[in-house]
């Protein structure tokens, strides 16, 4: 959100830089360069300390999640959920850390359930009916879930050859 307001401040001087983290770098070398004497003192100088301060913010993140790997690496219940596809060493540290003791669960259902990631039920008269997830658990393991299924199915469709895409299989000539 930093880097966008910015992005948006440095736009209004006509210095129009990447979008995301990955400009962060170009952004604080083009306040701190000639790019940046376009600008007036007062201004170059509140964006030049907001950009340190995400720098600063950068690098505390970055130890933040040093120290989870290390923890993931040293709790077996988190390394056995990471060779889930789509989970890595963030969410299944949470999730080791939010479910001490998966047996009070009696099966994956009732856990997705917990989570809030089964589908909401409006069953009456012996008709089920199943409407979309309730999204009444954990919101913060959901959303690192729902992340990681994202991801994987992105690699999916990558890995997918083009004619499967469009929904044509190519058909092979039948040797007898």
């Amino acid at each position: 959100m930093l880097i966008n307001a910015l992005r948006a401040h440095l736009a209004e001087f006509g210095i129009i830089t990447a979008k995301g983290r990955i400009g962060l770098s170009t952004l604080l070398t083009l306040l701190k360069g000639k790019e940046g004497d376009l600008l007036p003192t007062l201004a170059r100088e509140a964006m030049v300390s907001v950009g340190e301060q995400l720098a600063g913010i950068h690098d505390h993140i970055l130890m933040i999640e040093r120290k989870i790997v290390i923890w993931h690496r040293s709790n077996e219940q988190s390394k056995r959920l990471e060779s889930i596809p789509g989970v890595g060493p963030i969410t299944a540290s949470a999730i080791a850390a939010k479910v001490a003791d998966v047996s009070v669960f009696r099966s994956g259902r009732e856990l997705a359930a917990w989570i809030g990631l089964a589908p909401r039920q409006n069953s009456s008269g012996g008709k089920e009916q199943l409407g979309h997830i309730s999204k009444k658990g954990d919101r913060y393991i959901r959303s690192l879930l729902v992340l990681g299924a994202h991801a994987v199915l992105h690699y999916a469709r990558e890995s997918v050859p083009s004619e499967h895409k469009l929904g044509v299989i190519a058909a092979r000539p039948q040797t007898f």
